[in-house]
Parts: C-alpha cells; sequence; structure tokens
C-alpha cells in the first residue's frame, strides 16, 4: 500500500498559515503582558510606597516576570526589599493593593545572585 504525497504548494500554505497564527497569538500575549504590567505597576508603587510610610521597608525592587518578563494570570508580583522585618506584611499590603499574589523577600534573606540581579536589572520601586 502507498501513500499518495501531498501537494509541495498546500504544504507550504499550510505552513504560513501556521507561522502568522502564532505570530498573531505572540503579538497578542505581548499586549496582554504589557495591559497586565501597565494595571499593576501603580498600585504595586503606591502599596511599597504605604509600607515606607508605616516603615514595614526601605528600598524595593520589583524582579520576575513583571519586571523583565511577559506577566501572564497566573504570575505574581515579586519584590526584593531592604530593611524589611516583616515580608509577610508588605506582601499582604501589595497582594491587596495590587489584586495579586505577591512575595517578598528581605535582601538579607536573598540569595547573593538573586539580591545582584534585582538590585541592577530590577525595577526600584
Amino acid at each position: 500500500m502507498t501513500r499518495e504525497q501531498p501537494d509541495p504548494e498546500l504544504v507550504k500554505a499550510f505552513g504560513r498559515a501556521v507561522r502568522r497564527k502564532f505570530e498573531q497569538d505572540i503579538v497578542r500575549e505581548q499586549a496582554a503582558a504589557e495591559a497586565r504590567r501597565a494595571a499593576v505597576l501603580p498600585a504595586v508603587r503606591a502599596a511599597i510606597a504605604q509600607a515606607r510610610a508605616q516603615r514595614a521597608c526601605g528600598r524595593a525592587w520589583l524582579f520576575g516576570s513583571y519586571a523583565w518578563g511577559t506577566p501572564g494570570e497566573r504570575s505574581d508580583v515579586d519584590i526584593l526589599a531592604e530593611d524589611c522585618p516583616d515580608p509577610f506584611l508588605v506582601a499582604s499590603i501589595v497582594g491587596r493593593a495590587a489584586g495579586i499574589d505577591a512575595h517578598v523577600i528581605d535582601r538579607k534573606d536573598a540569595p547573593a545572585s538573586l539580591a545582584l540581579r534585582a538590585t541592577g536589572e530590577g525595577l526600584p520601586l
């Protein structure tokens, strides 16, 4: 039993259609990520200002998907903070303000590589 070979032009057209679909999906995902970032960032900044006013933390940097990645629907907010005796309190303040989960780590408790990257490449808050 022999199989009939597909039409090469049909195969090329299919490949172009698949590529177009992937490109459209990527553009749509990037736009959604930017919209998420634009909606969350002001709330995070305000929450960190509130935490500072309560003397719950000092300087802080946003890292992870909201700083240098593509935040998705399940992404959380990752923050490195200095002088943060209760990271859970700061995470709670940020999480309530932004409406999403937040994780805060005190700089003194962070691995050196994380602290270096977050302070060097993260977004100062």
